[in-house]
């Protein structure tokens, strides 16, 4: 998951602190509650302009402020631990989420703060246990078990990826993102009807992040090419296409799917603007090459062979390209 920083202004920065109440409090209330705005504020500030120590003392004099206001206090060290992250102090990121989590009353979302932490760092046992232990203490919520899936899914491990995947899903049967992470890991287990329909699930249910969407095309088109469905195929990388029209990956495996359902001029048009696109893709070169003397009537053997390369080629090149499922 890619860190980032928004920016938290005004009456925004408010409310997600909580710390201003109903029914007209004393003004000293609000003071303190302009002040660590004012200092988170500043810290963010400081972070955009890379015055990272600055942003540091800023979050420091925030957490004096918040010493009574936990949900204040948890934000703010989730925004200084992500800034420790950025700048490399991992133990001290680390350290904060922690304090985060150990923060009375208890917020299960504080495990799934640190189990991306670990996910992103390749420390797939400690995410995992955070994981699980958040479905554990939040059962009804199926961002933990989402959560478990991804960090199986990082550390290789499809199947059981799936199967968290799928307990996802019996939560929170509309959320798109869980539909397209366990596509793409059917995808790679080569059960490719399953993945077929769990893209169209995605798509169904809402799917509209315009990389994912775009992922989701080429994935649902290389399943349906590698069950023989070139038709369906075609119309899926039409869709990718439609997103990223240059798509060099794309274009070779529509123009295997041309090839196979006999539309040669169509496939040699996009081996074509693949070699274009990729001068040093020899399957794209190879297929124009066959394609141009298919259609002079000299199909030879090695025309067959150098198909089939083509084929896997675009393979490999599918089984590369896959959504960044956002978290």
């Amino acid at each position: 998951m890619a860190v980032s920083f928004p920016a938290v202004r005004g009456i925004a920065v408010l409310a997600v602190l909580g710390v201003m109440t109903a029914g007209g409090k004393p003004a000293a209330a609000e003071t303190l509650s302009d002040m660590l705005n004012q200092r988170i504020v500043e810290a963010q500030r400081a972070e955009a302009e890379r015055l990272f120590e600055v942003a540091l003392n800023s979050y420091a004099q925030a957490l004096q402020i918040s010493t009574d206001t936990p949900q204040a206090r948890r934000l703010v060290l989730k925004k200084r631990a992500t800034l420790y992250e950025q700048i490399g102090m991992l133990e001290k990121a680390e350290a904060d989420l922690t304090a985060a989590l150990s923060t009375e009353p208890f917020d299960p979302k504080a495990y799934a703060d640190r189990g991306y932490f670990y996910l992103r760092h390749g420390r797939h046992k400690e995410a995992l246990d955070d994981f699980i232990a958040g479905s554990r203490a939040d059962p009804k919520n199926a961002m933990f078990l989402y959560g478990a899936a991804r960090v199986l899914v990082a550390a290789q491990d499809d199947t059981n990826a799936v199967k968290f995947y799928t307990e996802a899903a019996q939560i929170a049967p509309g959320d798109a993102k869980i539909y397209l992470g366990r596509a793409e890991a059917l995808l790679r287990l080569q059960r490719f009807p399953d993945a077929v329909t769990d893209y169209d699930r995605a798509f169904e249910a809402g799917l509209t992040d315009r990389e994912q969407r775009y992922f989701s095309y080429v994935g649902r088109g290389y399943a349906s090419m590698m069950m023989a469905d070139f038709g369906s195929a075609v119309r899926s990388f039409d869709r990718a296409l439609d997103i990223s029209s240059d798509a060099s990956n794309v274009l070779l495996m529509r123009a295997y799917a041309y090839e196979r359902q006999g539309a040669r001029d169509l496939a040699l048009r996009d081996y074509q603007r693949a070699a274009a696109g990729m001068p040093d893709l020899a399957e794209a070169r190879n297929g124009v090459a066959r394609l141009r003397s298919q259609l002079v009537g000299t199909v030879t053997a090695g025309n067959i062979t150098t198909a089939t390369a083509a084929r896997k080629a675009a393979s490999k090149t599918a089984g590369r390209a896959s959504a960044t499922v956002k978290r």
